[in-house]
């Protein structure tokens, strides 16, 4: 039995009554005063706390006691002293002293009276809990299979007061599989915290769950009485991670919704500590927490088992973790193998593992700080559509040269959200122990590299399988009897290579010798191999011709080449039908060099040789000439205004041809000119794209009666086969603002030119903070691609920094006032992209007002006209717009009501008269993608719509919206969540 204890501090102060020192005191009271009105004390006996008084005259303290239920109780708390004569002004000091609390925390109050002036003052004394606590019992230590035990059961608590007696009895409930614990009884020596800490001895026999009854008796009172489960694991294990302790999120894996700490359902945020009872249900999708790394805190990762973890984008889930957002590559990495030596060894990691729904990435497993995976780390997976389809895939990978700096890492590497993935059970195993038979191989000779100095020499080597070491050794040529000898560790290697340097030598020849060591046998030591080197001037002949590669791209050709020992630096050529046409020459640290402004589709030839600055005649040969093809460009783009979107004010749809068998362009540079100056300039951007696959491009923001230059540049996805191509250029002319005074409202929405213009299925460009200052001038803010279906945020809130600019901008024929309210009754969800309207998210539908025409006098007829498409998306995979649409919403139609009618109706829509029971809500249908054939126009198509009304007033309020579905009969009929569409060309005249 081993007994530790901590004492909880029992800190007295002397108490000397009246404290003497006046030197600093000019002012006199003329009442009773106090330092403080409330002062706290410890548990622990005799713990004590001072209090201050000045009083002219005599005074007296009394003392009233309440238990830790509030209830009035005989005296714990005494004074010293209770009683005293004051002159004004020395302070005297009163030493509350408080019995041991063997329970809750506790209060009294002190009165303290003036006798001359009868006036009294209280001070509130708090005693902290004293109740005597004892944990569950815990294991510390392993059991291993085979393996002596080293475990420990113990029992801590805190606050004792001393000489507690305890028993502890065990019983095992089946199999003990060798292991035993005695019986205890004994006393707790003194007062405070500690543990009792009892040996489990034996050698457990087999790996497995063993039960062990334990009870815990304290004063004759049963403190504990259950089953602890004792986990025998295998002699081989070395580390693990179920991610048990995750609990939190929606299930993917299971297709079933979760739990979360989050009342309003969402997912927790830093503010949770892992420690939160989670009682609110949550969706399918939803992360148990921000970022377990970047955003939650160490706390949170201490309550989840992951200190010296380290990740980025990992989120928590029941039982296993997800990585990865829909926007950037999650990664995850497990502290060092500490159970491991600093012998290299041979481990075998297995865990589970999905990619996320819809996901297609590699995902990369690997060896940190030491070891390397076998055969590679690339974890192809199955990719499946719906998390009723996932299932999870177990890897097994053999690491070698693991050791104790060892940790292991996954990471997905796109950022599209095609890199999410999801991670669980996690074990290290230490391979089955080989027994040598023969002795190592020995180091390849031909693989030694050294870098001379005048005075010093540093070899490098490959490793050697199983080595625990290397032995080596300098020996100089002109006495070999002065050996400088040095051992080098296994675990000093990096990525599997050693070195070693020689310093303080005497210029000259010498032999270098080594020897892998294999230190459980040293039987099984490798030869000895040796190898004439020397410091900086000598050399035993020409330097060895490099091994050389190179690559090319359009522009340029690269040589490089492995280090050659004893080289001061190196010459590299280019040359060109057979003459040199360029040369470089680079230091001994330099193992490349690059030939650039070349000329694309052209052939080249280049070579490298050593070079021995002391003694030129020791340079080594010219490598063969290697020859290389500068790749071509990519066929120039053919640039052209779109033909589905004629040219406005301020806005256009430039589109351009490619050459697709060349390549499936991924990313495009694009440019807007006015004239000689630069408007737009966005580099390398993502598109087009598999799902999204039109080299379409909206420009906004553009000035009228103005003359652009739109110029679009195709960037290689690999510059080993094409370069990037030259400009393609286009020229156009915006048009003059049109003049819609003869209506008594138009919208065509071209004022907005953010985001995508999802019918066009064009890309564009947005604000990337969508918070900046929108009163100067916008093309000036910074920008970043939006894909097609692209919006921007809710208008109610609005834009930018300040939101009434961006309702001032682009949304001036609605009433400002209304606008921020977002409710039914006015506008609700209805989202800008570029020169069009979309209605409705994926869950709620959406309305859009025509305003008050304030200009009407009299009841009036009037003609709204507009247009209306779904809201669709392309399949995902094939960009088919027909077939397997990524999204299909508001199929039906949208819908013409009179808010407020005023006595108005409707009377005909779409040249069909309107019912009466119709007239202030009536449905107009548009036409489906498969109905007018959008594969074959390359585009989604609007419907054109006729509303004629009669009777409207200033006060008629007429709406334009989309019915949810959710939840209906008809809702199942269209099996699509929300009901969005778009909505363009909105006008209203007088018929």
């Amino acid at each position: 039995m081993k007994l530790t204890k901590w004492m909880a501090a029992a800190a007295l102060f002397l108490s000397f009554g009246v404290a003497g020192c006046t030197d600093d005191i000019t002012d006199e009271v003329s009442q009773l005063t106090r330092n403080t009105d409330e002062v706290s004390v410890a548990y622990n006996k005799d713990a004590t706390a001072r209090i201050s008084v000045r009083v002219p005259g005599a005074w007296s303290a009394s003392v009233a006691c309440k238990d830790a239920a509030g209830q009035e109780t005989a005296a714990w708390l005494r004074l010293d002293p209770a009683e005293g004569v004051g002159n004004g002004k020395d302070y005297q000091w009163i030493t509350a002293i408080a019995d041991r609390n063997l329970g809750g925390k506790r209060e009294a109050v002190i009165t303290i009276v003036g006798a001359t002036r009868g006036d009294a003052v209280e001070v509130k004394v708090t005693q902290d809990d004293g109740t005597f606590t004892v944990k569950n019992p815990a294991l510390s230590g392993e059991l291993k299979s085979n393996v002596v035990s080293n475990a420990l059961l113990a029992v801590e608590y805190d606050k004792a007061k001393g000489g507690e007696p305890v028993e502890m009895t065990f019983t095992f409930d089946g199999d003990s599989r060798g292991l035993a614990i005695k019986d205890y009884t004994g006393t707790i020596e003194g007062e405070g915290s500690g543990k009792i800490e009892l040996p489990i001895t034996g050698t457990p026999s087999d790996i497995g769950v063993v039960k062990l009854n334990m009870k815990v008796t304290i004063e004759g009172k049963t403190i504990f009485d259950d089953v602890i489960s004792l986990n025998v694991q295998s002699e081989n294990f070395i580390f693990s991670m179920d991610f048990g302790k995750m609990l939190w999120g929606g299930d993917f894996m299971a297709n079933k919704k979760g739990v979360t700490p989050n009342p309003a359902g969402g997912t927790a945020d830093k503010s949770y500590m892992g420690t939160e009872p989670a009682t609110t249900e949550c969706t399918v999708g939803t992360d148990g927490t921000n970022d377990c790394f970047k955003t939650m805190t160490e706390t949170y990762r201490n309550n989840r088992d992951l200190v010296n973890w380290s990740g980025e984008r990992v989120y928590e889930h029941p039982g296993y973790i997800k990585l990865g957002t829909g926007s950037g590559n999650g990664w995850i990495q497990t502290p060092k193998m500490d159970k491991l030596s600093s012998a290299p060894q041979t481990v075998v990691v297995s865990f589970d593992i999905s990619l996320y729904d819809k996901s297609d990435d590699l995902i990369v497993f690997s060896a940190e700080g030491a070891g390397s995976v076998e055969g590679g780390g690339n974890i192809s997976l199955p990719t499946f559509s719906g998390w009723a389809n996932a299932k999870w895939t177990t890897c097994t990978f053999v690491v070698n040269g693991a050791t104790s700096a060892t940790s292991f890492k996954w990471a997905s590497t796109k950022t599209d959200g095609k890199g999410r993935f999801v991670l669980d059970n996690i074990s290290v195993m230490s391979s089955a122990v080989k027994e040598r038979t023969e002795p190592l191989e020995k180091v390849d000779a031909e693989r030694i590299l050294y870098t001379s100095g005048a005075n010093s020499i540093e070899v490098e080597w490959p490793g050697v399988a199983d080595a625990t070491g290397y032995e080596v050794a300098l020996v100089p040529q002109e006495n070999p009897s002065f050996v400088n000898k040095a051992v080098v560790p296994a675990a000093e290697g990096v990525d599997d290579v050693f070195s070693h340097e020689f310093t303080d030598l005497q210029p000259g020849f010498y032999i270098f010798e080594i020897v892998a060591l294999y230190e459980p046998n040293p039987e099984f030591d490798s030869e000895k191999v040796s190898v004439l080197l020397g410091t900086e001037g000598f050399l035993a002949g020409p330097l060895k011709t490099p091994e050389a590669t190179a690559s090319a791209t359009s522009y340029a050709v690269t040589i490089s080449w492995e280090t050659v020992s004893g080289a001061s630096g190196y010459k590299a050529v280019l040359k060109e039908a057979g003459a040199v046409v360029k040369e470089q020459s680079v230091d001994a640290d330099a193992l490349s060099c690059t030939f650039g402004e070349l000329t694309p589709d052209r052939d080249y030839a280049v070579a490298v040789q050593a070079l021995y600055e002391s003694k030129p005649e020791y340079n080594s040969e010219f490598t063969a000439d290697i020859a290389v093809h500068t790749p071509a460009l990519l066929t120039r783009p053919v640039v052209h205004l779109y033909d589905g979107f004629e040219v406005t004010h301020n806005m256009a749809i430039v589109e351009w041809d490619i050459d697709a068998a060349q390549q499936s362009d991924t990313k495009t540079s694009l440019q807007l000119l006015e004239g000689s100056k630069l408007i737009y300039n966005f580099s390398k951007w993502g598109l087009p794209s598999a799902k999204y696959k039109f080299p379409r491009f909206v420009f906004g923001g553009l000035k009228a009666n103005t003359t652009y230059t739109a110029r679009i540049q195709r960037i290689s996805a690999d510059a080993s086969k094409f370069g990037d191509s030259e400009w393609g250029e286009y020229t156009f002319t915006t048009t003059a603002k049109e003049d819609h005074s003869d209506c008594l409202f138009h919208a065509d929405f071209n004022e907005h030119w953010w985001g995508g213009n999802g019918a066009a299925i064009a890309f564009g460009m947005y604000p990337k903070t969508e918070k900046d200052d929108l009163t100067g001038d916008l093309t000036q803010l910074a920008y970043t691609s939006g894909t097609p279906v692209k919006n921007m945020p809710n208008p109610n809130s609005g834009c930018g920094a300040v939101p009434a600019d961006y309702h001032r901008l682009f949304l001036s024929q609605w009433d400002a006032s209304k606008l921020p309210t977002a409710t039914e009754d006015y506008m609700l969800r209805s989202y800008l992209t570029a020169g069009i309207l979309k209605f409705g998210s994926t869950e709620n539908n959406g309305y859009m007002p025509i305003p008050y025409m304030t200009s009407l006098t009299g009841p009036t007829t009037v003609v709204l006209t507009f247009k209306s498409s779904p809201y669709c998306e392309p399949n995902t995979s094939t960009g088919d717009l027909e077939v397997g649409n990524a999204v299909l919403d508001g199929r039906e139609g949208v819908w013409v009501r009179l808010k407020e009618a005023d006595g108005a109706k409707i009377v005909k829509a779409d040249g069909v008269a309107v019912a009466a029971e119709n007239a202030t809500d009536v449905l107009v249908k548009h036409k489906l993608p498969a109905e007018y054939g959008a594969n074959s126009k390359k585009c989604f198509e609007f419907t054109d719509h006729e509303v004629v009304i009669e009777g409207v007033t200033a006060k008629t309020l007429i709406q334009i919206y989309t019915k949810l579905y959710k939840a209906t009969a008809e809702y199942d009929k269209y099996n699509t969540p929300g009901d969005r569409a778009w909505i363009d060309d909105v006008i209203v005249r007088k018929q």
